[in-house]
């Protein structure tokens, strides 16, 4: 028997949920299996492009592309009409993040779900791993692109970081999802691009340190429990990522901050360009904690110092 578990509201059915929302629901989806009685399988409903991510969970899915075709579902982790900011607004209100809000929906508490790995795909990643760190060095693999650009860090500020940890002595790679629509091969360093998803938690598994925007692979390291750093702007680091252990969040400290793209909070139509909160955290602030979080690796070879 089949219980169709649907993640995505319908308050935005043209977007729907993301590849974060779809991570970060893995432990909840989970945690419905664990409580349903014998015999009974969780599906996933879940938008085409991330039906891979629900199997990485190990969970059997049914997608839809087009969102004349979002299908029916038995249980509804997010409300049918609550929106991502509806749903940020409660978990400010009620002092919690959204993944506690969302097994909160369906009186569960969130379980671990151990990512679903083939060897094949961790043979694959320790090869990579080697070939980036030729004398042993560790790694970071950061990730410059986020869904929306009012949450993706300024170019200027991951070329810093990029440079600063390569003269720190680490090696560094950039990720970039697969179906993600923007190039980001300005980055100075190698960029792995069109890698599916069971590899990129592989490759992510043997990382040292992350570093990225409010994105699903931020999510997906933090799932993983990788040492992270995310950079966030328009977003709540504790919103978002507060189910986390291994993830510490940077957030802007201006007065719009956490703006949630609301007028009412700060935001403004030229912040849908880029946000100025978000890009005045200065790469010396990331870099100081990528230290911390590589518990005293470096041995600085000079000052790093912002240009």
């Amino acid at each position: 028997m089949l219980i169709d578990v649907q993640v995505s509201s319908k308050a935005n059915p043209e977007h729907g949920h993301g590849l974060g929302d779809t991570v970060q629901m893995l432990p909840v989806i989970q945690a419905v299996q664990n409580a349903a009685p014998d015999g009974v399988r969780v599906r996933v409903v879940t938008r085409k492009p991330f039906k891979d991510w629900v199997a990485l969970g190990g969970f059997d899915w049914r997608a839809y592309e087009h969102p004349e075709d979002y299908p029916p579902a038995s249980i509804t982790l997010w409300p049918y009409r609550e929106s991502a900011v509806d749903t940020d607004l409660r978990c400010l209100a009620e002092n919690t993040n959204r993944q506690a809000l969302w097994a909160a929906n369906v009186s569960v508490k969130p379980a671990r779900c151990q990512p679903h790995i083939s060897v094949e795909a961790r043979l694959w990643a320790k090869e990579r791993h080697a070939e980036l760190s030729k004398s042993g060095q560790k790694i970071a693999w950061l990730s410059p692109y986020a869904a929306h650009p009012m949450r993706t860090w300024s170019r200027r500020r991951w070329v810093e970081v990029f440079a600063g940890l390569e003269d720190l002595g680490c090696a560094v790679a950039g990720m970039q999802c697969r179906y993600d629509p923007v190039n980001v091969m300005w980055v100075p360093g190698p960029m792995f691009q069109d890698v599916c998803a069971e590899r990129t938690a592989a490759l992510f598994e043997l990382a040292d340190l992350y570093i990225g925007n409010d994105s699903g692979l931020t999510h997906l390291a933090g799932w993983l429990g990788v040492p992270s750093i995310a950079v966030l702007g328009t977003t709540n680091g504790r919103v978002v990522f507060g189910c986390y252990p291994t993830v510490r969040t940077i957030d802007a400290g201006a007065s719009c901050a956490g703006c949630l793209g609301q007028g009412t909070r700060g935001w403004k139509h030229w912040c849908n360009n880029g946000c100025d909160a978000l890009d005045a955290i200065a790469a010396t602030d990331v870099l100081e904690m990528a230290k911390e979080r590589l518990h005293g690796f470096y041995i600085p070879r000079r000052e790093w110092k912002r240009t």
